[in-house]
């Protein structure tokens, strides 16, 4: 991995981190990581997922945690 992906700027948060920050279960963020729904990098040897702050400041502003769905999701309620 290179330096470039844990810049202060846009660090790399864990799954769980991610969730406090959006006020989600951590397993609400792992399905919409599988689901393309938020973007993730993958590292080191086991694979783990993280989220880079970036992605998850762009996507804050889109996802609510109304039911654990994006906003996309809800336009029907």
């Amino acid at each position: 991995m290179s330096n470039r992906s844990r810049t202060p700027e846009d660090p790399l948060l864990t799954m769980r981190e991610a969730a406090e920050e959006l006020g989600v279960d951590p397993e609400t963020i792992r399905r919409w990581a599988r689901k393309g729904v938020i973007s993730y990098v993958a590292v080191g040897p086991f694979r783990r997922k993280r989220i880079r702050r970036s992605v998850l400041n762009h996507h804050q502003r889109d996802m609510r945690g109304v039911d654990g769905f994006p906003l996309e999701r809800n336009k029907h309620l």
